[in-house]
């Protein structure tokens, strides 16, 4: 889905990943391009395609928090119903001030043009993702509850993602988080990030009593959109679930019950989780 979508009243559209472009019939080639971080060289550079009179269907850099340090990006240009040979692109690239290197390539197959010099896909942490498209998570989840049944397929979810959580903890440890909150916010931020949902923290109270409880509202949750699309009505987030348990189990040292009591899956307009600690 390429259009916008409405979540928490506010207009979001996707974001498209990945390294692979879908050129059609269109005579598309990609360039690859080193370049300082100065101010100007995106415009330069932008401006060397408009005066060819090259189409930009896609650009990309990777962001450079530094001024004078070099980053890479990927550019794909449109050459169709133009005589231009990608070369000369290339040449008059190389003459922007803080361009570096730039390298043209070709399709690699007909109708697909792969960049192949971004490898593999990373954070800004530097931690290495795998991305996983939702028809393959959607195959796990069916197949899983046809094999172990409904409720050991929900349990198995559930403590996978309470074993991934001790695993994001030491992540979000390792970006400065140290009160109960700060890791659920940056839980909160990692799951939007990586496209798993969009969350809030709707109610929190923490002082390390038995009293303690925070509510979390999620929205375009996978697993529970999943669940609906496979016929399930009723509350499906349990991976989800389990890695907030994980999380703030690994923070605070106590037992952490995650309990999902609104659902997008029984027709609820967005998933909510109550958490409570014990111990």
């Amino acid at each position: 889905m390429r259009g916008p979508r409405i979540l928490g009243g506010e207009e979001t559209y996707p974001l498209v990943l990945g390294n692979l472009f879908y050129t059609g019939d269109r005579r598309v080639f990609g360039f690859f391009v080193k370049a300082r971080n100065v101010p100007g060289v995106l415009a330069g550079i932008a401006g060397a395609f408009a005066e060819l009179r090259v189409n930009i269907l896609s650009i990309y850099f990777n962001p450079v928090p530094s001024e004078g340090e070099v980053g890479t990006g990927f550019i794909v240009g449109d050459f169709t119903g133009l005589s231009l040979d990608p070369e000369v692109l290339r040449s008059r690239l190389e003459k922007v001030r803080g361009v570096v290197e730039v390298r043209v390539v070709q399709p690699q197959h007909r109708g697909v043009l792969l960049d192949p010099y971004h490898f593999p896909i990373v954070g800004l942490g530097g931690e290495r993702y795998i991305l996983t498209g939702e028809t393959g998570m959607k195959g796990n989840v069916e197949e899983l509850r046809r094999r172990l049944g409904p409720s050991a397929s929900s349990s198995f979810l559930y403590y996978q993602g309470v074993a991934r959580g001790k695993y994001v903890y030491e992540l979000l440890r390792s970006l400065g988080a140290e009160s109960p909150v700060e890791y659920l916010n940056l839980l909160l931020l990692h799951a939007h990030q990586r496209g798993r949902y969009r969350g809030r923290i709707v109610e929190y109270s923490y002082r390390g009593g038995s009293r303690d409880r925070i509510v979390v509202r999620v929205e375009g949750n996978w697993e529970c959109m999943t669940a609906k699309q496979l016929g399930i009505r009723g509350p499906s987030s349990h991976l989800e679930r389990g890695v907030i348990a994980g999380v703030l189990h690994e923070a605070t040292g106590r037992t952490v019950r995650v309990v999902e009591t609104k659902c997008i899956a029984r027709g609820d307009p967005y998933c909510e989780f109550k958490i409570t600690f014990h111990g």
